[in-house]
């Protein structure tokens, strides 16, 4: 009973619910799986997420404005810069920055689209005054980052040296003297300056973040890295010096709580190093710009790209970034010749306003740190800036990142992260909508043209590019043949009782570009086996509830073998039957938490083996037939 006042709300009556109380009402429902597997989600390797925050998870982030800087390197809120990426030297790029300063841009962030530039007036001079500018590594060569320097009248002006990022991305030495010689005469000139706009130094661990690193990696990298600059370039000016000519470039993923977390726990990070190194308040120069990471995106299904942009700029925004990266949804197919202006044109429009709207609908920048008070931010930022801190004392160990990249072990522990990536992605855990999840079977294809490396020690490896890679695989069956690999899904029973696993397995085919043959279900093996028969397919998969297939599998199974089946699937976990139905033929089990690429690809070759073109198909056929020895019966 309630000892609340008569006055108070109805929904404040209510006396709190003991945590223990609480967990075994939880356990009761959970009907024997693991309270901690069910509440805490993994986010990285040794870090994870609670679904459901408490008192318990919450962390002291500090205010807005005051080190460690959690909330942010301003008291008082702040407009973010937006950013739209642009290959530079592309067909239309000048007038693509004309655009975007006309309707609202405030930056340009360049990328190479060819080998590094020596002249840096051929870069600058297509890019309006009024925009902000910012260069990836590798756009200019090391050498010709001093003379951009001297460009004055900018808002802001980062021309992207970084030794570092720019020797894991060339195979080469990060101790080599060059870029570092560069980077010295680089901020000589932006001192000499007097411009507080001049930041020639860039920290970009995109080359590893791209190839797989996780968050805790890539937060190592980036905090590595800039001490490696500050190592090299601060004496004789101190850290201020350095960290005030620096840019951060982060890439986020599309779990947006978990981008949130990265930034707050990367200036957390920075400011113990500054703090370590005697100059605290050098931490509070930090510059940021933050934006969905290439990896995400896909070729396939590519307006998906917007919903997973979007939650990358909105983490962004909330995780206190100076400038928001956002990326057109056809960025990898809008250098192919089969993409037309208007798409063009509504992708980067739509990439340009995403920011731009979520200051004016939404007036998130109009609040100081909104989230601040979430148990979930805050122990998810101490989580992960922990862990990131380890990692970047491994990496200091072993001599910092520029020793690390020398002998291959950065580079295979961004493999390792990969592998872990990418299981999830095969097997679903991670799904990829449009791609692994609902694809589209017949979408039409614009060529992709990525234009990012693809080999060397960290490759760009999508997340997407394994399941496009059997679709591609089946669209290149359907041109051949002008028939699509397909499976007959031998549906059981009424449709109440196969639908829910005839449609999962449909959606599960079409991710490899294959087209499942549906119908209304058998309630007889014949009639079954004789629809096999005339459908012209060479698998089946059969689908029913687990009752129909108790009763029905089997025979099924017998009957769809004997009338030409190659292969039989089934839809669900076999359980205690799983050695009778392999003895009636079932040769794969498809269900939740299988490596579902994996037996796409088999399935592929198999589909594709037993379905030759026509001319193909004539020709074994007369390879097989007998031949006339010319001799008299």
């Amino acid at each position: 009973m309630s000892t609340a006042p008569e006055d108070t709300p109805p929904f404040a009556r209510l006396d709190p619910v003991p945590r223990a109380r609480w967990r075994a009402a939880v356990e009761a429902g959970l009907k024997g799986q693991p309270f901690e597997k069910t509440y805490d989600k993994p986010v990285a390797p040794g870090v994870t997420g609670p679904v459901l925050s408490t008192l318990d998870d919450a962390r002291d982030p500090g205010l807005p404005g005051v080190a460690p800087y959690l909330r942010g390197t301003r008291a008082t809120p702040a407009a973010w810069g937006t950013a739209v990426p642009v290959f530079h030297g592309a067909p239309g790029s000048a007038a693509l920055l004309v655009d975007d300063a006309a309707r609202g841009a405030s930056a340009a962030f360049l990328l190479p689209a060819g080998p590094p530039l020596q002249d840096p007036a051929a870069v600058l001079a297509g890019v309006p005054v009024g925009l902000a500018l910012y260069l990836v590594p590798g756009l200019l060569a090391p050498e010709a980052v001093p003379l951009a320097v001297v460009e004055a009248g900018r808002p802001l002006l980062s021309p992207g040296l970084d030794p570092v990022c720019s020797a894991a991305l060339a195979g080469t030495s990060a101790r080599a003297p060059g870029p570092w010689q560069a980077a010295e005469a680089a901020l000589r000139a932006a001192e000499a300056s007097g411009s507080a706009a001049l930041r020639p130094l860039c920290v970009d661990t995109g080359y590893a973040h791209g190839a797989g690193a996780d968050d805790v990696l890539d937060l190592a990298l980036l905090v590595s890295a800039g001490v490696a600059q500050l190592r090299r370039l601060s004496p004789g000016r101190g850290l201020r010096g350095v960290t005030a000519r620096q840019v951060f470039h982060v890439n986020l993923g599309t779990h947006f709580f978990q981008g949130i977390a990265k930034l707050r726990a990367l200036r957390a990070l920075w400011s113990r190093v500054c703090e370590a190194s005697g100059e605290p308040e050098a931490a509070a120069e930090l510059h940021v710009v933050a934006g969905l990471g290439a990896r995400h995106l896909t070729v396939r299904d590519p307006h998906v790209n917007m919903l997973r942009n979007t939650a990358a700029c909105f983490a962004g925004a909330l995780g206190g970034a100076d400038v928001l990266l956002s990326q057109p949804f056809d960025l990898f197919v809008s250098l192919g010749a089969s993409v037309d202006g208007e798409t063009r044109a509504m992708a980067r429009r739509v990439a340009r306003n995403t920011p731009l709207m979520l200051a004016l609908e939404s007036g998130l920048d109009r609040v100081k740190d909104p989230v601040g008070g979430s148990w979930t931010v805050e122990r998810l930022t101490a989580d992960l800036a922990a862990a990131a801190w380890a990692r970047f004392q491994q990496l200091e160990a072993q001599g910092g990142v520029e020793a690390a990249l020398e002998d291959d072990w950065l580079a295979g522990e961004v493999r390792d992260c990969w592998a872990a990536l990418s299981r999830d992605v095969d097997r679903r855990k991670r799904p990829l909508t449009g791609v692994s999840e609902f694809p589209l079977l017949d979408e039409p294809l614009s060529a992709p043209c990525p234009p990012f490396p693809q080999d060397g020690p960290f490759p760009l490896r999508r997340l997407a590019a394994g399941f496009e890679a059997l679709r591609d695989r089946a669209d290149a069956h359907l041109a051949r043949t002008g028939r699509r690999p397909r499976v007959f899904l031998a549906n059981l029973g009424p449709v109440a009782a196969h639908t829910a696993r005839a449609t999962w397995i449909t959606n599960v085919l079409a991710a490899g570009g294959i087209e499942a043959l549906g119908n209304d279900g058998f309630e007889e093996v014949e009639a079954l086996a004789a629809a096999f028969e005339e459908s012209g397919a060479t698998h089946a998969c059969l689908c029913g509830s687990d009752a129909g297939y108790a009763e029905l599998a089997a025979d099924a199974a017998r009957a769809l073998e004997d009338a030409g089946a190659e292969g039989l699937l089934l839809a669900g976990r076999p359980g205690a039957h799983e050695d009778a139905w392999r003895e009636a033929g079932v040769g794969r089990f498809v269900y939740l938490g299988l490596d579902i690429r994996g037996l796409l690809s088999e399935l592929l070759d198999e589909l594709i083996a037993a379905d030759p073109p026509p001319g193909e198909a004539e020709g074994a056929a007369a390879e097989e037939a007998p031949t006339s020895t010319g001799g008299a019966a």
